[in-house]
């Protein structure tokens, strides 16, 4: 699985890829549930800041079959999440509202959700087909997770720190690693990963090297 970038999107919001950051927030998720998988990323990959393994939690919207819960209610969380009211849901972080049903492309799934209310109450969760609009299959709950690059969200925790010590490290060539985050923050700048950091945090993980240059 591969740890994307999202430099771009800190210098040029307008450009916001919602399928990186998809693609981020459910890698996230699994090295955050030490989930055994094999991931891959580069220098650009890990420099940006992340959230610390529970920092999202006060942001994050949970909801099961039968909760009782407002169609107005949710509506407002999602706005506060800052997604987009939309017709029809098209890419994750929109949102869409018919009558008693409310579709929702949360950052935490491949799929979007049709949860379907009666009165104040979850009577249904689907995940369903963006392109057919078809039902996939129903589910008992859900999570509605932020875009892990928005502003309120704190992010002071980077990837190779939430790692588990049990995973092991492989790096090309530590030297060219070090070179590559000085190039890339010149300056220090505490909003992203630093070398200095990156040196302190590698010493605590099983680590192999390919090369020692």
């Amino acid at each position: 699985m591969y740890f994307v970038q999202l430099k771009q999107v800190k210098l040029f919001r307008h450009l916001v890829n919602k399928d990186q950051v998809l693609s981020r927030t459910k890698i996230l998720e699994k090295i955050y549930s030490n989930e055994p998988s094999i991931y891959i990323s580069n220098c650009e990959g890990i420099i940006e800041k992340i959230p610390a393994k529970n920092g999202n939690t006060n942001y994050q919207i949970l909801i099961s079959e039968n909760d009782q819960l407002s169609l107005y209610e949710l509506n407002e969380k999602l706005f506060e999440l800052e997604y987009t009211k939309e017709d029809f849901v098209q890419s994750p972080g929109d949102f869409a509202l018919r009558g008693n049903i409310l579709d929702v492309f949360s950052y935490s799934n491949e799929n979007p959700i049709r949860i379907q209310f009666d009165d104040d109450k979850i009577e249904r969760i689907r995940e369903f087909n963006i392109d057919t609009q078809y039902s996939i299959n129903d589910i008992k709950k859900i999570k509605i997770s932020p875009n892990i690059n928005s502003e309120f969200l704190e992010k002071n925790d980077s990837v190779i720190n939430i790692i588990n010590n049990d995973y092991i490290v492989v790096i090309n060539s530590l030297e060219l690693i070090n070179e590559e985050l000085k190039k890339l923050n010149p300056s220090n700048d505490l909003n992203y990963y630093n070398q200095k950091k990156f040196n302190e945090e590698i010493k605590n993980k099983l680590t192999l090297f390919l090369n020692n240059k």
